[in-house]
């Protein structure tokens, strides 16, 4: 089985919160006869360690976090019974657990801080279902192109680019093989990077054969990306911000372009679980996570667009329009337009994805 890694922790700049703990899929700590706790699976950008505490002392909910890890690794547990009530999926993997029957829809009118999020966010149509919602959308972020301009004079402006012998061993990306495949796809002109073809999966297979002497790993984490890049990459492929990360970590400069074949991108959303133990605890816990405050100081923190649109209000009350909106925040209808971005989605091949990853990269 592929290694499972998260695409989140490209947001963590440390080890993490101590509050977070890791819940094993069939053991552990279950937390569900536990009144007034909630076990959250989640990563890392959808909460703050002050905002839990402030849950628990004024809003009588203590919140347990279980780092989540990809989308597929989060079903398989979730199907296999673990406990969780809330859940965060990319994009068109939230249909996917509602098929299965993993999570619930619910009415939006149930969840006052449902209004504050941006109407494009409040009307898609994969996370509707009659009048229900599937979900409460958190936020979304294009993968990017990243270059030291010190070392890199002719920005590589499409992921053609990247196999140019100048970069051999100077590129990293993130292991996540589904994402990888799906750039290798964009690459190679797949018409649906995630959900590729026979013929399509063995392009994007030759891509990366042909990239492979250029990357100088696969990041395991975001400490791993950030120490990659100080220690001598010279390009990486990473989600929105990682600039913003890499200055903060006082790495050396990063620039980012956009592909010009296009890109993937991430747009997720909380699920409530079917086997949640105290529902009205799980919609009083979506009010409190939701506030505008503490989702401007989670923009802060972890700089990608987020969906409510009063905490981007917010945001340009406090001075910071110019990084909003360079991050994108004020165009939430962008993820959904598919001329420009692939979302995040399960392959309906998957055993074909991580096959094809694993020959080039090795189980």
């Amino acid at each position: 089985m592929q290694e499972q890694v998260t695409r989140r922790r490209a947001l963590q700049l440390g080890a993490g919160s101590a509050m977070a703990v890791y819940l094993a899929a069939c053991g552990g700590d279950s937390g569900s006869d536990a009144g007034g706790r909630v076990v959250f699976k989640t990563w890392e950008d959808h909460y703050l360690p002050q905002q839990l505490d402030e849950m628990r002392r004024q809003d009588d909910i203590s919140v347990k976090v279980s780092f989540a890890d990809d989308n597929l690794t989060n079903f398989e547990q979730l199907k296999r019974g673990a406990p969780f009530d809330v859940v965060t999926a990319d994009a068109l993997w939230v249909p996917e657990f509602r098929e299965a029957g993993l999570v619930e829809a619910f009415d939006p009118a149930d969840v006052s801080t449902w209004k504050n999020l941006y109407p494009a966010a409040r009307n898609v149509p994969f996370w509707t279902e009659g009048g229900l919602t599937t979900c409460f959308p958190h936020g979304w972020a294009p993968h990017l192109l990243y270059y030291n301009p010190a070392e890199v004079k002719t920005p590589p402006d499409s992921w053609e680019a990247l196999l140019d012998p100048a970069y051999r061993g100077k590129i990293v990306l993130l292991k996540e093989p589904n994402d990888i495949m799906a750039k290798a796809g964009v690459a190679t002109g797949a018409a649906k990077p995630f959900a590729m073809t026979d013929a399509e999966i063995e392009r994007a297979k030759d891509y990366l054969i042909e990239l492979k002497p250029n990357i100088l790993k696969l990041a395991q984490s975001g400490t791993d990306e950030l120490r990659a890049w100080s220690e001598g990459a010279a390009v990486m492929s990473a989600i929105l911000g990682f600039d913003l990360r890499v200055k903060e970590a006082g790495g050396p400069e990063a620039k980012d372009v956009l592909p010009k074949e296009g890109t993937i991108a991430f747009a997720d959303a909380e699920m409530i679980a079917t086997d949640t133990h105290d529902r009205d605890l799980v919609d009083r816990f979506l009010v409190a996570d939701f506030q505008p405050e503490w989702i401007a100081k989670r923009f802060l923190k972890y700089p990608h667009p987020h969906f409510d649109e009063k905490a981007y209000k917010l945001l340009v009350d406090q001075g910071h329009k110019e990084l909003a909106d360079r991050m994108l925040y004020n165009r939430p209808e962008l993820p959904f337009d598919s001329d420009q971005v692939a979302l995040v989605a399960p392959p309906p091949n998957q055993t074909a994805y991580t096959d094809a990853f694993n020959e080039v990269f090795g189980a």
